[in-house]
């Protein structure tokens, strides 16, 4: 018995010990067992409205699945929504979508989301929706077009000095605000839930006035009701249809006749007086043309008329036609967003001028003209046709080209007294009621064997108070001054300031003759002036 006793002590403890190492083993297998090792994330707790969303970020630290026990509450996956999606371990960050399924007046709802991971699961995430507020708000434009989401606010394009607004109408049982605006919007409350907005030229936002957008920018125009103590906020999108459609600008404009040399390098413009200085541009006109979106057509026109071109006066053309069909290839045009250019080619002919009206048109009165640019443009002036009065402003450049290569500058003459150092011109004396001096053109038939000639008449008693001065306009290398003698006046010349004097000096009281000054060059006379006293 003892022997048998022995044995089954030893059988006992033999398996006891592989009992010991099979725990020991189920132990090991059960270390990753995520109801022991894993760990969830904090409690988040966050309002959406419907038809919001929300990013949901939590790190998981095993495979896992989150749920909505709300049929309003979903996650989108791709294209879809689903109540249920899971992934693996790491970081993660979930879109959640909240609607306005079963949405009542009455309360707020509450959303659970219950993050499984192994065999554990707790709610990571509750979301609260607002209970639906009984607001109604519809905007409208004037014709009864509703704005909404899909249906954004264009602000109408204004113009300097013509003012656009676009009207909207607020309709609400409640008392309405449009607490948020973009700066370029300007806003002019009239009452009644009735806005007029317009564009505002000195936003901060360095929005121009000229360019359109739509709703790619962002931005919009919040309006506000409060209900209780619920303020209901409705955004719609804003843009902006850029610059009024039929405005345009020409800076500078080069309406007055513009007179291209022969060989197209240089323009100039002057006041119609022989003599007179002139404008004078190098090989090209330059402009700035201001529209919408930078959006014109350019059109060259060519004049047909008479040129009169006589010595001693400045050439003159006169219109009396145009022609819509001419080649104008002459006239090259440059255009780089608002910079508009123009520039010419040489004249190959030596006995016609040519001349041209260059217009600029916004794109949309472009097109509605274009079909009959010459009936459009054109208007009955009294026996003739001319540019339309109302698309004068449209009027880039009006040019003539010369023939002939430029002579050399005409000689003429300006009168002054003297007055205490000062040099006071005959029109100024004269206006100012000193007494009367007058410098004219001469068209009469002289014995100088020049038609250039002028005629100086100076009150005798303006030379008691100084010396006369005739300048002597474009004298150069070359010419010579004929002065004439007397025994009463005296008379010499003078440089001052880098221009060329005849001065006369002296007591004319008792002067009763006409005093020649003869200009001439190379012996002969360029042009004269026949000084009297009265």
């Amino acid at each position: 018995m003892k022997t048998l006793y022995m044995k089954s002590t030893y059988l006992f403890m033999v398996f006891a010990m592989i009992l010991g190492f099979t725990l020991t083993g189920c132990s090991d297998d059960n270390s990753g067992d995520p109801s022991t090792s894993v760990e969830f994330p904090e409690l988040k707790e966050f309002t959406c409205n419907a038809g919001e969303t929300k990013d949901l970020s939590f790190t998981a630290g095993a495979d896992w699945a989150l749920s909505s026990n709300a049929g309003w509450c979903k996650f989108k996956n791709g294209e879809f929504t689903e109540s249920t999606i899971s992934g693996k371990a790491g970081a993660q960050t979930i879109q959640v979508v909240v609607t306005n399924a079963g949405q009542n007046f009455e309360k707020d709802d509450i959303a659970e989301l219950t993050l499984k991971m192994g065999n554990s699961s707790q709610v990571i995430c509750k979301i609260t929706r607002p209970h639906k507020i009984p607001v109604d708000i519809v905007i409208t434009d004037e014709e009864g077009n509703v704005y909404d989401a899909e249906n954004p606010i264009i602000i109408k394009g204004s113009a300097p000095l013509s003012l656009v607004e676009t009207v909207i109408t607020v309709e609400t049982d409640f008392e309405v605000g449009l607490p948020e605006y973009p700066d370029w919007v300007a806003v002019n409350a009239k009452g009644n839930g009735v806005y007029a907005l317009s564009f505002k030229d000195d936003n901060k936002s360095g929005i121009s006035n000229k360019y359109s957008f739509g709703t790619e920018k962002g931005y919009t125009l919040t309006f506000a009701v409060q209900y209780n103590k619920d303020l209901v906020e409705i955004e719609v999108p804003v843009g902006y249809e850029g610059l009024k459609a039929d405005y345009l600008s020409v800076d500078p404009s080069f309406t007055s006749v513009h007179w291209v040399s022969k060989d197209g390098k240089t323009i100039s413009a002057n006041g119609g007086v022989s003599g007179t200085e002139s404008d004078v541009y190098e090989e090209k006109l330059s402009t700035t043309i201001t529209t919408r979106n930078d959006d014109y057509e350019v059109i060259k026109i060519e004049q047909i008329g008479d040129f009169m071109d006589y010595p001693g006066m400045d050439p003159a053309f006169y219109p009396n036609d145009f022609n819509f069909n001419a080649d104008m290839s002459w006239i090259n045009v440059q255009k780089d967003g608002e910079n508009l250019s123009l520039s010419f080619a040489e004249n190959s002919s030596d006995t016609d001028i040519r001349a041209a009206i260059i217009m600029a048109f916004p794109r949309d009165v472009y097109e509605a003209i274009k079909d009959d640019l010459k009936g459009n443009i054109l208007e009955d002036a009294g026996g003739y046709y001319d540019i339309a009065t109302k698309y004068t402003r449209n009027i880039v450049a009006n040019v003539v080209q010369e023939y002939k290569l430029p002579e050399a500058p005409v000689v003429s003459f300006a009168g002054y007294i003297e007055s205490n150092g000062t040099l006071i011109s005959f029109e100024e004396v004269t206006a100012n009621g000193a007494g009367e001096a007058y410098l004219d053109k001469f068209y009469e038939q002289t014995e100088y064997g020049t038609d250039n000639v002028y005629t100086a008449s100076v009150e005798k008693k303006l030379l008691s108070y100084g010396a006369m001065y005739l300048e002597v306009k474009n004298y150069e290398e070359g010419m010579s001054c004929e002065l004439p003698k007397s025994d009463i006046l005296t008379f010499t010349t003078e440089n001052k300031d880098g221009k060329f004097y005849i001065k006369v000096s002296g007591n004319a009281a008792d002067v009763t003759e006409q005093f020649d000054c003869i200009i001439t060059k190379d012996g002969s006379p360029v042009s004269v002036c026949l000084i009297s006293f009265f």
